[in-house]
């Protein structure tokens, strides 16, 4: 398409959020003020069922548009093949900047979640230069990561400067991957797929209650 007819592209996920702990998907209480505003003048589906469970899978499937059974990507095998494109190749190869930043371990480079994108950055320049001293750095750089790095909009906030700094006039390809909801995410509390306690809204089903995210 001509370059000027092309829009600029955002993905953004965030990793284990469930849908109603949303208030734009009808929780009481007002939780996500910015996707509210965003939801208002946008097309918000109900329906949105992930291919899989967990971070590694699912990531691999928004990128490539492939089910879990047919990219091979999972615990036992982690590393997505570089058999299948990716979003990042496929957007790149038309001519568009791409850059990705994350704040799980999951979607790091040696996965295979950094091809096709120019700029592609798990840790803050801090923690980078931690994990290259040593066994100790890596732990240091890691602790950094899961409990501060990853909290308080510190990785949205880091892509939104870098992306001003860098994307002027451009068309770009952005991902952000966000997983501060991991650590509050409170397992034993996690309703069954039957489970008649799970809110509902407009007369939606349980079942029917999906995450917005990736897994």
């Amino acid at each position: 398409m001509p370059g000027r007819d092309r829009p600029n592209v955002v993905l953004v996920s965030m990793d284990a959020t469930r849908a109603d702990h949303l208030s734009c998907y009808g929780h009481e209480r007002l939780t996500s003020p910015n996707l509210d505003r965003l939801a208002e003048r946008s097309v918000v589906y109900e329906w949105c069922i992930s291919p899989a469970c967990w971070t590694l899978p699912s990531h691999a499937s928004m990128f490539t548009g492939l089910y879990p059974s047919q990219h091979g990507t999972h615990f036992g095998n982690p590393v997505l093949s570089d058999r299948f494109s990716t979003l990042a190749e496929a957007l790149r190869s038309e001519g568009y900047q791409t850059c990705g930043f994350c704040a799980n371990a999951w979607l790091d480079r040696p996965f295979g979640f950094g091809r096709g994108f120019e700029t592609y950055r798990l840790r803050s320049p801090l923690t980078e230069a931690l994990s290259r001293l040593g066994k100790a750095g890596r732990l240091a750089a890691k602790s950094f990561e899961k409990l501060y790095w990853s909290k308080g909009g510190r990785t949205s906030l880091s892509t939104i400067r870098w992306i001003r700094r860098t994307f002027v006039g451009m068309r770009s390809l952005s991902s952000c991957s966000l997983c501060s909801s991991i650590l509050t995410f409170p397992i034993r509390s996690m309703p069954g797929p039957d489970d008649s306690s799970v809110p509902t809204r407009a007369g939606h089903p349980a079942s029917s209650r999906t995450l917005t995210g990736s897994s």
